[in-house]
């Protein structure tokens, strides 16, 4: 009797034992398995609910704000919130085209603990196609995971950053391979393989381009003062968890301003004048206009020069052909001549000298008069004694400076 129980329970270990190593070597959710795909399309919340997870009323308690609970989960939930954005996308597209593929979590399958992150499945037959990695953060994640046994055969779904700085890094890796006469590193060669086999995405099956961490960052942000605020409400607190709507309820009220004692004339030197918004707005709009009357001004001492410079090189320009024309006719002799050129040279140089010195004395001597009659009054004044002396100045630097010429040549 003992004989035959014995060889019963050695018959269970080992039958047990056989159905173990099938089970390993055929494990669930794998490429070419039937699935049962859900119906509906899940909203974008309610993916996020799977994958991301919720705020339970404990961490509520434990963390005290939103802002530090964020603070402290937005790096896991980001990846996990890659899975959402991704998912929702393509099957969105998908339906839209009228295709039958479908991304389908495996947190929604109920095995949010699986290897694999999504499936994709063909919706007409329950097929897996492919099993799909979501991996959001440093590119060395990608790169750890490519040599994971545990993910053999996947492909691997990142974040558009992540996927740019992948390409950096192996085409500097490359290149540092060639200068140096050495074979790439298998790591890296995992790599080059993988994404030119294309199982490290560019871009979604649906010609989507890759979620940015951005835009993850602001869905998980969304997503986890959306629970935390159903979480608090569980708890029976508003949906302020900060804690200062409580601190409101509990503080004793504003204690009252105190009275200023003395007398009359005492208590209205301590209080500010107040001014009347007509007041405020006329303020503003003269303050506005001196401020335009003011560049105003600039501009035409900045103009006044240079069109006085300009002035005097053309009459210059014109007094030189006159010169050559009466020479020409034989109505002055050479020596005439070079009295006449002599003059001319000097009276420009000197007026345009005079102008530019002119103008921007006049100006600022203008604006300083102006200024007595308000901001407009600047501006005009600035405007028009810039131009009285760029006259004035050209007007004696043509006197000088033809003198000057004049006694040189003689």
């Amino acid at each position: 009797m003992k004989t035959l129980v014995l060889s019963l329970l050695i018959a269970l270990v080992a039958f047990t034992g056989n159905v173990s190593a099938q089970t390993v070597a055929q494990p669930a959710l794998a490429v070419g398995q039937h699935v049962r795909v859900p119906g509906e399309i899940y909203s974008l919340p309610d993916l996020l609910d799977r994958t991301a997870g919720r705020v339970s009323p404990k961490a509520v308690e434990r963390y005290g704000s939103a802002e530090k609970y964020l603070k402290e989960t937005l790096n896991s939930r980001r990846g996990k919130a890659l899975e959402a954005v991704a998912s929702h996308t393509v099957n969105t597209r998908m339906k839209a085209t009228g295709q039958a593929t479908r991304w389908v979590p495996t947190s929604v399958l109920g095995q949010p603990h699986h290897a694999a992150d999504i499936l994709e499945v063909d919706t007409s037959t329950g097929k897996v196609l492919r099993r799909i990695q979501a991996k959001s953060g440093s590119p060395k994640t990608i790169i750890n995971a490519l040599s994971d046994p545990k993910y053999r055969g996947m492909h691997f779904l990142t974040d558009a950053e992540t996927y740019r700085a992948l390409e950096r890094e192996l085409k500097r890796k490359v290149y540092l391979s060639r200068y140096r006469g050495i074979p790439l590193s298998p790591e890296y060669a995992r790599l080059k393989q993988a994404l030119e086999q294309g199982r490290v995405m560019s871009k979604l099956p649906c010609g989507a381009p890759l979620p940015k961490k951005r835009h993850l960052e602001k869905v998980v942000s969304k997503h986890v003062r959306r629970c935390w605020s159903r979480a608090s409400k569980h708890l029976g607190r508003h949906a302020s968890v900060s804690g200062s709507a409580k601190v409101r309820a509990t503080a004793s009220p504003m204690p009252k301003r105190p009275r200023v004692k003395g007398t009359a004339s005492a208590r209205a030197g301590r209080v500010r004048p107040r001014v009347s918004s007509a007041a405020d707005d006329a303020l503003g709009v003269l303050g506005r206009a001196g401020r335009m009357a003011k560049q105003l001004g600039r501009a035409l001492e900045r103009v006044a020069g240079p069109v006085g410079v300009a002035v005097e090189i053309g009459t210059g320009g014109l007094e030189v052909y006159n010169t050559e024309k009466v020479y020409r006719e034989g109505r002055i002799t050479h020596k005439q001549r070079l009295q006449r050129h002599a003059q001319t040279a000097g009276r420009a140089a000197g007026g345009a000298a005079g102008a530019w010195a002119g103008a921007k004395a006049g100006g600022v001597t203008g604006a300083a008069i102006g200024s007595f009659f308000g901001p407009i009054g600047t501006a005009i004044g600035g405007g028009v004694g810039a131009i009285v002396g760029g006259i004035g100045g050209a007007w004696a630097g043509e006197k000088a400076g033809e003198a000057v010429a004049g006694s040189i040549v003689r």
